[in-house]
């Protein structure tokens, strides 16, 4: 049954494929024009003009592929996705998870590495800084007292004039900012889904932290320290944002399938996530 929905034997695909290719050839445009702007392998426009979308993939693919051609060349799909069958989300099966006490030192133990070395640079620079010269204080005395001798001597009248004492201040030397402050976090992971997609999402252990089918207008956030990789399905449809800035999934796409590392310091990087 699936496989007649897929082929060039349902008339609905072959009428799909029909529109889309006199669409593109009036508007003056090439498969490779179209691949290019869709960002669609150049094999999936042609399976999808011919009406063989078997081969494409997962019936989710195939809706997020037909889509997207149908959106560039202005003509309405979905009509022709009704029969495309629904995937069914996979069973998700429980795996071993880091002790929550585990997780806690993973994050804490760098920082408190970082105050530490800070420590130790800082305090010794600082005691180094706001001591008082020794030698300059005791020569200052030694002036004060010889100043005194001189004005008892040379008075006539038998008064007895004050010295002035040379009062030392001690020195203190600002510390300049020369350490480098902890580096700021970087933002929460956001998703929001314009369409539906099939994700997968790892943990910083390996873990699974969410995998399967999400509808449209659902949102996801995690922890960019929590997270280690996604593959995001129909990346099209889905809005990436880290910090709250908007991020290019381009770098990452392909066939409409974002495969997304995350480094240890929560940056978004091409990855090989299955």
């Amino acid at each position: 049954m699936q496989e007649s929905l897929y082929s060039t034997t349902n008339p609905g695909t072959l009428e799909c494929g029909h529109r889309l290719r006199t669409a593109r050839e009036n508007a003056g445009k090439s498969i490779q024009e179209v691949a290019t702007a869709a960002r669609l392998p150049l094999r999936t426009v042609t399976m999808i003009e011919s009406g063989e979308w078997a081969p494409i993939g997962a019936p989710i693919f195939v809706k997020g592929a037909v889509r997207s051609y149908g959106k560039l060349m202005r003509v309405d799909v979905e009509p022709y996705l009704v029969g495309v069958p629904q995937s069914e989300p996979p069973q998700l099966v429980s795996h071993t998870r880091t002790p929550p006490v585990k997780r806690v030192m993973d994050v804490v133990a760098p920082r408190l590495v970082y105050v530490l070395m800070t420590a130790i640079i800082a305090v010794p620079v600082w005691m180094a800084a706001t001591r008082s010269p020794l030698g300059e204080s005791q020569n200052n005395q030694t002036a004060s007292l010889e100043s005194d001798a001189q004005v008892a001597g040379s008075t006539a009248n038998g008064e007895t004039r004050q010295a002035a004492a040379v009062s030392q201040k001690p020195v203190i030397a600002s510390m300049t900012p020369g350490l480098a402050e902890a580096a700021q976090p970087i933002g929460d992971i956001a998703l929001s889904f314009n369409g539906e997609s099939w994700v997968q999402i790892f943990g910083k252990d390996g873990a699974v932290v969410e995998k399967g089918l999400i509808k449209a207008g659902e949102t996801r956030n995690f922890k960019s320290s929590d997270i280690s990789r996604m593959t995001i399905g129909n990346v099209s449809e889905v809005s990436i944002t880290q910090g709250g800035a908007a991020v290019d999934t381009s770098a990452f796409a392909k066939s409409n399938v974002a495969r997304i590392a995350v480094s240890s310091d929560g940056k978004l990087g091409g990855g090989n996530a299955e």
